[in-house]
């Protein structure tokens, strides 16, 4: 064994000591770690087992890059990638669509294609530096537009209506840039027949089309951000196939010559609702808005109210001048404030004179309505029984025969309500 000087085990502990961050007498303190992040290596012994110890690795100075240019398809976008640090640091730059790689976008300029239309970009920059952890920062994302392309308007009513808005000549070119900054469209009185286009007018909140020529809006793509549409004394008589925007709050179909409500897919974010002066015949298999606070259905043909299901914050529900005769099984909500059913025209089979006629009235309670009266100049041709319970025609007759009105009360909010109208029949 070869002896080792005393001056050299003394020299070794004192490496061995800073190396460990120990204070030595007569040294200076070593310098605080540098950085609280750290990753795990291995190395060998000299008997061969490998053991861990953690190494520094230090932050880099890291900027968010920002994106210039316009975000139009065609033009480019470059990226800025900020001051990296400490000293020189190795960038690697990645654009991205949607969030995900663009392939070969990895220079510091970008020229937006189709496939970016209507996407958001963004860009990725990844610095690199020996002693110090990889990092990456990305950019806030831009929106590229579309470019600008002429929107065919066939409808010549719709298209003068909508350059008129826009403070151009009537048959000037409409582009879907114009198209996309209306918020606010009323087109009434026109002649419009054909809405075909109206898609293009993707910032349309409020669409006013009343006393047209429209029959049918079937197959008719709304804007998707329309929230009140008002179609008022047009000519459509069906419902069938009608897409209505999901986001739609107000909807008026007052006035048309729409016969049933069959199929018809409400959005439950519609809060009024409007389908009076029209013909419709039944309420049942109906799905009603969720949402609906106010519903008119005045001056329809609706015979029964049995098994509907009406929303629970119905507030407002308007049916004066339809055939009702009976509200047997008829539920109203709770909050009903206001309730209109008052003038219904019921027509009643024509029966031989002398043939006796069951009264047919019914309240909400299946209580045969008795309060009932014979207009002047018809009394001497009806005979009524005792009770009100039924009636004859002592005469060949046409016309109104019976009228009834009686105040009831349903219960919850709702005062009484007057429930009236008119029964006509003929007798031969």
């Amino acid at each position: 064994m070869v002896a080792v000087p005393h001056h050299r085990h003394l020299a070794a502990g004192f490496a061995v000591a800073l190396s460990l961050g120990l204070a030595v007498p007569g040294s200076a303190a070593p310098p605080p770690p540098t950085s609280p992040q750290f990753v795990a290596t291995s190395t060998t012994a000299n008997d061969g087992a490998s053991s861990s110890r953690l190494a520094a690795k230090k932050k880099l100075t890291a900027p968010r890059p920002t994106i210039k240019g316009t975000a139009t398809v065609g033009s480019r976008l470059s990226v800025t990638t900020g001051k990296w640090g400490p000293g020189k640091v190795s960038l690697k730059i990645q654009w991205l669509r949607g969030g995900k790689a663009i392939k070969k976008a990895t220079k510091k300029n970008y020229t937006l294609t189709s496939a970016d239309a209507g996407k958001k970009i963004s860009v990725k920059v990844t610095g690199t530096k020996k002693g110090y952890a990889k990092t990456s920062k990305t950019s806030k994302a831009v929106k590229v537009e579309r470019p600008p392309f002429p929107v065919a308007i066939p409808d010549a009513a719709l298209r003068r209506c909508v350059n008129l808005e826009l403070k151009q000549t009537a048959d000037a070119t409409i582009t879907s840039v114009q198209a996309a900054k209306l918020t606010f469209l009323s087109c009434d009185s026109r002649g419009i027949v054909n809405l075909a286009g109206v898609q293009h007018f993707t910032g349309l909140l409020y669409l006013g089309l009343r006393f047209n020529a429209i029959t049918s809006i079937a197959g008719v793509s709304f804007p998707a951000g329309l929230t009140d549409l008002d179609l008022t004394e047009n000519l459509i008589t069906s419902l069938a196939g009608v897409r209505l925007p999901a986001g739609l709050t107000s909807l008026n179909f007052r006035n048309n010559q729409i016969s049933s409500l069959a199929g018809v897919s409400f959005p439950d974010e519609i809060r009024t609702l409007w389908l009076d002066d029209n013909q419709i015949k039944s309420l049942a298999g109906v799905k009603l808005p969720a949402g609906l606070s106010s519903l008119w259905l005045g001056q329809n043909q609706i015979s029964s109210l049995a098994g509907v299901k009406f929303p629970v914050g119905l507030t407002t529900l308007e049916l004066f001048d339809n055939q009702i005769v009976s509200l047997v099984g008829a539920t109203f909500p709770a909050g009903l404030a206001n309730l209109q059913l008052t003038r219904q025209k019921a027509q009643l089979p024509a029966v031989p004179r002398n043939t006796m006629v069951p009264n047919p009235l019914r309240d909400h309670r299946n209580n045969v309505v008795t309060d009932i009266t014979v207009p002047l100049g018809q009394d001497t041709k009806v005979t009524i029984t005792p009770g009100n319970l039924s009636w004859s025609f002592t005469d060949s007759f046409s016309g109104e025969a019976i009228n009834w009105s009686r105040i009831i009360n349903l219960g919850g909010k709702l005062p009484a309500v007057e429930f009236s109208g008119t029964l006509s029949q003929t007798a031969t």
